[in-house]
C-alpha cells in the first residue's frame, strides 16, 4: 500500500540520475535515460484498444526483456521529454518491480503517477538549476527561450515557476495573454479588421 507520495525518494533518485550521467545544466535528456535503462519503442495507439489510446507514454516489465517504453513520437519536443522522464522516474523508482498495478487502486496509482512527475520536474528542471538560469519575472519570451533552455513543454515550465515560488502561475497565465492580446492586436492593424 502506498498513501501519499515518496517525495524525498524521488528528488533522490532524480539527483542521482543526472549524477550518474555527470549533467549540470539543462537540458537533461529524458530519451537518454530512458535508452539506457529501458528498450524504447513508438507507441501506436490501436483504435480498438482505449487502455492505451489516452496514454502519451507507457512502461511495461517483461520477465525476459526488462522494462520496455511505449512512447507516442507525435508530440512537441517539450512534451516527449517530460513523457520520457516520467516513464524514467516510474522505473528509477521500481514502480513495476515493487507493485502490481492490477492489484492497486486509482488512488493508489494515482500517487505513483505523481511520484513520477515528480522525478521528471527533478530530473528536468532540478530547483538549483531553476535558480541559477531563469530570471524573475520571467516574461514571454525568456520564458519561451528558458522552456527550449529546459527542453519542457510551456505549462510544465510555468507550473515549476509556480512550485518554487519563483513566479505565480497565473502571473505566467497573464503574461502569456497579453503577448497574445498584443499580437492579435498588432494582426488586426495589418489587416485593417
Amino acid at each position: 500500500m502506498i498513501y501519499r507520495p515518496r517525495v524525498e525518494l524521488a528528488r533522490a533518485r532524480a539527483s542521482s540520475a543526472l549524477a550518474s550521467f555527470n549533467v549540470k545544466c539543462p537540458p537533461a535528456s529524458a530519451g537518454t535515460l530512458v535508452c539506457y535503462l529501458a528498450q524504447l519503442y513508438p507507441l501506436v495507439a490501436d483504435d480498438k484498444d482505449e487502455s492505451i489510446s489516452d496514454e502519451d507514454a507507457i512502461t511495461v516489465w517483461h520477465p525476459r526483456y526488462g522494462y520496455i517504453v511505449f512512447a507516442k513520437e507525435a508530440v512537441t519536443d517539450g512534451r516527449w521529454n517530460w513523457n520520457l522522464a516520467h516513464e524514467a522516474g516510474h522505473i528509477c523508482l521500481k514502480h513495476l518491480e515493487q507493485f502490481d498495478p492490477d492489484k492497486l487502486t486509482d488512488r493508489e496509482l494515482a500517487v505513483l503517477d505523481r511520484e513520477a512527475n515528480i522525478f521528471a520536474r527533478e530530473f528536468l528542471m532540478p530547483r538549483e538549476w531553476m535558480a541559477k538560469y531563469v530570471p524573475v519575472p520571467c516574461r514571454v519570451q525568456t520564458l519561451g527561450a528558458m522552456k527550449d533552455i529546459f527542453g519542457v513543454s510551456w505549462d510544465a515550465f510555468a507550473w515549476r515557476l509556480h512550485e518554487l515560488k519563483m513566479q505565480p502561475y497565473e502571473v505566467t497565465q497573464r503574461f502569456l495573454e497579453e503577448q497574445l492580446g498584443s499580437r492579435a492586436a498588432f494582426v488586426r492593424s495589418l489587416t485593417g479588421a
